[in-house]
């Protein structure tokens, strides 16, 4: 028992003797050869619980030898057509399970077939049995070209004959029929010894159903950007395959659930089932959601729900998506039904759209679509009128007429939109082009007229070369308001915190008046020419302005500041900072701000728009700091430096 044989068909045995006398002479030699081979029959089925063409199916497996055979080493199953739904499992998953025995019945037991790796063309699954141990390992391949395989090598023991065995395992619902009348299943077996042994299978399969649904989709109008109804008709032939559900996308277009409720009437459906038999829908809004909503289908008859869709909004276009209730078979003895959503899609812009989308069967058949739409802008006729005044021997085209004497001349074009274009010329000739406009300027403003500039009110008359070669002339009346002073704010300008003050200005009732405070508030008088101002906090620093504007011109004068100086109601007073300078204020581009810094501390400076919001805040050392006008609007700003000593401004932006 100490010499094992080896695992092939032959075993060859040489022998050669020399005499004692001459151990280098001749020598008779002796060969001798073993048939190895013992016998490699292995049971084997292979049976699927589906024959229809493209659908879910078990594939079950039953292997068995007889007591004295050679141990099995490989087995593997080719499928000529089909697939594997790997797509479908995830690792972990059971996808199957298994009885068997081995040691001629010494050893028998249940396994379950659990998913351990997995990617889109391949998997391999483990037999686990109850205490969790991996008994054996089944790989498994999907051929690019169509087809199967599944595979398991034999764990292996201390011999090369077995005692009797059999295994029976099934693998459920992750094999695809392929669409054929016929699959084709080899099993190939080899031994430890290398024996082998094939075994073919053909399973017929049922005749392929057509699955071949229609759809057609009508709109009430095709009015660009406008609401419409929009009616789909899906129809079926007697004994295709049911349909499950349906996408259908649209390339253009939206759904407007804005002004709708849950329970709302959206629209209504006809149509037959089962060949023959007629029935009536009312859709109604089951669920509004944020990017459109769930449409139930009730039956007219019974008020039970048919069916659901969902109507979904994308970035661009729409996206409807529809699933049937499904019944106690797969084939269809005739369907139609047709639905009409009422109102509730809007049109897109003009252009020509796609719709595109497919139909998934109960047996996950697979039907695809496309069509096309349109939008088209409704328009009515555009007229216009134009009158033209041409120097002495030049034409005008309109169209594919053209002028060249007095008149007035009709012509139908077509525009851009394809709607007719009506338009009337009134056309003259003359010397000269005459023209005149009237101007109104505020003081400082000027009026450039060719290579003539007024600043003053009054009639200028100048002769200018047109672009058609004519002289134009051209005539201006021209009208300057009168400079607004900026007037002189009287009021207190050293107060005490909470006290109430009036500040006033002369009243002229040709003037807008537009107060303004900073560090207190106005209480009366805001578009008078007088107000009454309650003063902040001290000590600090306040200020109220005044801008006039003319009632009539809308002219504007510099605005008027009045600094007043809050001081607390004890009459502790803060330390002002002296000789701060602002230039220009008002500024349109930038400004600079200068202040007494001889030692260069540190300050902080902000500035705050009129409703107190900081829109700047820095600091510096330096005596100056220059503003940029960037992002800052037209108006009255506050500039506060705070450091050593402390100053308030007003900056003003224009």
């Amino acid at each position: 028992s100490y010499f094992m044989s080896p695992k092939n068909s032959l075993r060859l045995i040489s022998s050669s003797i020399f005499s004692e006398l001459d151990p280098n002479g001749p020598s008779a030699d002796y060969s001798t050869e073993y048939d190895l081979l013992g016998d490699f029959s292995p049971a084997v089925s292979v049976s699927l619980s589906s024959q229809e063409p493209l659908t879910f199916t078990n594939l079950s497996f039953s292997v068995s030898q007889d007591a004295g055979e050679e141990d099995m080493a490989t087995v593997a199953y080719v499928f000529n057509g089909g697939s594997f739904a790997l797509s479908s499992i995830s690792v972990g998953d059971v996808v199957g399970s298994g009885t068997g025995s081995f040691g001629g019945g010494f050893a028998t037991g249940n396994y379950s077939i659990v998913v351990d790796q997995v990617t889109a063309t391949t998997a391999v699954f483990n037999a686990v049995d109850d205490s969790e141990n991996v008994i054996a390992t089944f790989s498994v391949v999907n051929y690019a070209d169509d087809g199967a395989e599944i595979s398991s090598t034999s764990p292996g023991d201390n011999n090369t004959t077995t005692a009797g065995n059999s295994n029976d395992f099934t693998l459920e619902d992750i094999f695809i029929t392929p669409d054929s009348d016929m699959l084709v299943m080899t099993a190939d077996l080899v031994s430890e010894m290398q024996s082998s042994q094939t075994n073919t299978f053909e399973v017929e399969l049922e005749e392929v159903v057509d699955f071949s649904p229609v759809v057609e989709v009508a709109f009430a109008n095709n009015d660009c950007n406008e609401a419409t109804d929009m009616t789909f008709t899906i129809s079926q032939d007697a004994d295709e395959i049911d349909m499950a559900s349906s996408i259908l996308t649209m390339t253009g277009g939206s759904f407007d659930f804005s002004s709708s409720e849950v329970g709302d009437l959206v629209g209504t459906g006809t149509g037959f089932y089962a060949g023959n038999i007629d029935f009536n829908l009312s859709l109604f809004i089951n669920e509004i959601t944020a990017t459109g909503a769930i449409i139930s289908a009730v039956n007219d008859d019974d008020e039970t729900q048919t069916s659901s869709f969902t109507l979904t909004n994308l970035a661009e276009g729409v996206q409807i998506t529809t699933t049937s209730p499904g019944d106690d078979n797969t084939t269809t003895a005739g369907n139609s039904t047709t639905v009409t959503l009422s109102n509730v899609f809007t049109n897109p812009d003009e252009g020509d759209y796609e719709f595109y989308g497919s139909f998934t069967s109960e047996l996950n058949n697979t039907s695809d679509f496309e069509g096309g739409y349109a939008a088209v802008c409704p328009c009515d006729a555009i007229t216009s009128i134009q009158e033209f005044e041409l120097c002495a021997g030049q034409t005008l085209s309109v169209g594919d007429n053209t002028y060249s004497e007095p008149g007035e001349y009709v012509d139908v074009l077509v525009a851009v939109s394809g709607c007719d274009s009506t338009v009337t010329t009134t056309l003259s000739y003359s010397d000269a082009i005459t023209s005149s406009q009237e101007i109104e300027l505020c003081a400082g403003e000027t009026l450039t007229v060719g290579d003539n500039t007024y600043s003053e009110s009054g009639e200028y008359v100048d002769v200018l070369v047109a672009v058609s070669g004519c002289d134009s002339v051209v005539t201006t009346f021209l009208l300057v308001y009168s400079d607004i002073v900026t007037p002189l704010i009287d009021g207190e300008d050293n107060v005490i915190e909470s006290e109430n003050h009036d500040y006033s200005v002369s009243n002229q009732s040709e003037y807008i008046y537009e107060w303004g405070v900073f560090n207190g508030a106005i209480n009366t008088g805001q578009g008078t020419s007088e107000v009454n101002i309650t003063w902040g906090d001290g000590p600090s620093i306040g200020t109220v302005w005044l801008l006039l504007s003319g009632v009539d011109s809308g002219c504007k004068a510099d605005t008027a500041f009045l600094e007043v100086t809050i001081s607390e109601a004890v009459g502790i007073t803060e330390n002002p900072l002296s000789e701060v300078n602002i230039y220009p204020n008002p500024f349109k581009e930038s400004t600079t701000v200068e202040f007494n810094n001889p030692n260069n501390d540190s300050y902080r400076i902000s500035l705050m728009d009129a409703r107190g919001r900081i829109v700047m805040n820095t600091f510096t050392q330096s005596n100056q700091l220059v503003i940029n006008k960037n992002n800052l609007q037209e108006g009255i700003y506050f500039l506060e430096i705070d450091g050593k000593n402390k100053s308030r401004q007003i900056v003003v932006v224009q």
